[in-house]
């Protein structure tokens, strides 16, 4: 299913901001990114879970 541009520049967005946020290592604006309920499951073995935790596990 082809992608509508617009979907497409909110899509490369959010990757660029969610890329930007990592590499600053700000833990608030990632954890903004997300939903108060969400959960983030990377290659490492451990879960987070919820914005708090969110900013907690991605500050320096």
């Amino acid at each position: 299913m082809p992608v509508s541009t617009d979907d497409y520049a909110s899509i490369s967005d959010f990757l660029a901001r969610y890329c930007w946020l990592v590499d600053e290592s700000d833990g608030d604006g990632w954890a903004a990114l997300w939903s108060e309920d969400g959960v983030f499951a990377g290659v490492s073995p451990s879960r987070s879970s919820g914005a708090r935790h969110f900013a907690r596990s991605r500050s320096s």
